[in-house]
């Protein structure tokens, strides 16, 4: 878990193939209200695609959230299997 309005949280998600000669790397999500959009990732390695949060309002719903990586190369797409992360809201 993690509290929404973080600054500075990175996503790993491992994809279980090997990425390096990916042309894209993104990360898509499902918000508790169903909302759908993605976050413009990175190869980390040669089986991650990570992105780190960059504004408060990028992580904005408490809930469950979805994410899944998404992955082109020039002959192949590749969708990752669905994480589900609970996020909170921050104490103070």
């Amino acid at each position: 878990m993690f509290a929404e309005k973080d600054i500075g949280l990175q996503f790993k998600i491992n994809t279980g193939v090997d990425i390096t000669a990916a042309t894209v790397a993104n990360i898509h999500y499902r918000k508790p209200s169903g909302a759908t959009g993605s976050f413009t990732g990175a190869t980390d390695s040669t089986y991650y695609v990570i992105y780190t949060t960059q504004l408060a309002t990028e992580i904005d719903e408490d809930g469950d959230w979805e994410f899944q990586a998404y992955v082109e190369t020039s002959s192949w797409k590749l969708r990752g299997q669905v994480c589900t992360v609970r996020v909170v809201e921050a104490l103070v």
